[in-house]
């Protein structure tokens, strides 16, 4: 599955924030598609979501209480993100004694030698998170403890580690395999000969997909789907 990050500036007054989503266009109200965040903040991560997508978010301000309680008219802001190809990984770990957060660091082929070493995978005051990575790889992990103030300031000296390896790439995708008045729900293989519909929401036909091709294809399952890159 996919993940994205969505951050905005608040509206002015704001106690919190709706962000609703959905794919194929933008929401319309604060009631329309999919509650994807409604809280004090100004960011989140977004995960569980389809590979390959574009998804459409609009967020509204909110402020409870005399005067002007409610949502705002205006929406304080739109994005049409779009989710990469790979798999979630999910790291987790038990907080080091007395630290305020977590540097987490990562790297393929050897572990990241130091808090500055690698790509920052996390640095919050959490003790888990999930990312989306690339396919058939090996990661490494290293996670160091973070204080800041006398005394003890700065990183720890010992530190954690592990490896994660992704699964391989998904070699077949579940369309509407068959005919247009005749078809099933099935896993199609990429470079298939079978035929499926290919295009867009709006303008699609009944062919076989070109593998590794530009053109998009029904991609899910029957009551929750996605046009996605076969």
């Amino acid at each position: 599955m996919g993940q994205l990050n969505v951050s905005w500036t608040k509206g002015d007054g704001a106690e919190k924030t709706m962000v609703r989503r959905k794919i194929g266009e933008y929401p319309s109200s604060p009631s329309d598609g999919t509650q994807a965040y409604f809280d004090t903040g100004n960011n989140f991560n977004d995960i569980g979501l389809l590979p390959n997508t574009i998804y459409y978010y609009r967020a509204w301000s909110y402020k409870s209480g005399a005067p002007n309680e409610g949502y705002s008219d205006e929406y304080t802001g739109d994005w049409a993100l779009t989710t990469g190809g790979g798999a979630d990984v999910d790291v987790s770990w038990t907080k080091g004694s007395g630290a305020e957060k977590t540097m987490v660091r990562r790297k393929t082929g050897s572990y990241p030698a130091s808090p500055t070493d690698g790509d920052e995978a996390y640095f919050d005051t959490g003790n888990s998170f999930i990312e989306t990575l690339g396919y058939g790889t090996t990661y490494y992990y290293r996670a160091w403890s973070y204080k800041s103030g006398a005394p003890g300031d700065g990183y720890s000296d010992e530190y954690a580690q592990d490896t994660v390896t992704t699964p391989a790439a998904p070699t077949a995708y579940y369309t509407m395999v068959g005919l247009p008045t005749s078809w099933i729900w099935d896993r199609l293989p990429y470079g298939g000969t079978e035929k499926c519909p290919v295009g867009s929401e709006t303008s699609w036909v009944w062919k076989a997909p070109t593998s590794g091709g530009p053109e998009k294809t029904i991609q899910g399952a029957p009551t929750s789907f996605s046009w996605g890159s076969e």
